[in-house]
């Protein structure tokens, strides 16, 4: 199962379940993408974190309510971290 969030673009992004996370790149379609996280996408990984956290809990090292209690501060410095190049990243993959 994938997890797709809608953003205001009209983009959608996923998160593979663990089952189907083993999949190579190479069965995606062309026109799908990967690519990091970028700085100002907080509330979007929140909104996937937290429907991943819902859906499959023990895949997290995280509890749902604790995740939900965080402010936008926090959200926006995680995506701030995983988009910099440093030790943290969070990818997207895109579907078209």
């Amino acid at each position: 199962m994938s997890i797709l969030t809608p953003t205001a673009d009209g983009e959608r992004y996923s998160t593979p379940s663990p089952a189907t996370a083993t999949g190579t790149l190479s069965t995606m379609r062309a026109s799908n993408s990967v690519r990091r996280i970028r700085p100002d996408e907080g509330d979007v990984f929140r909104a996937i974190r937290l429907r991943a956290l819902a859906e499959d809990p023990q895949a997290f090292g995280a509890i749902l309510w604790s995740e939900e209690a965080f402010e936008s501060e926090v959200r926006a410095g995680r995506a701030a971290e995983a988009s910099d190049g440093g030790a943290t990243a969070v990818f997207f993959y895109r579907e078209r």
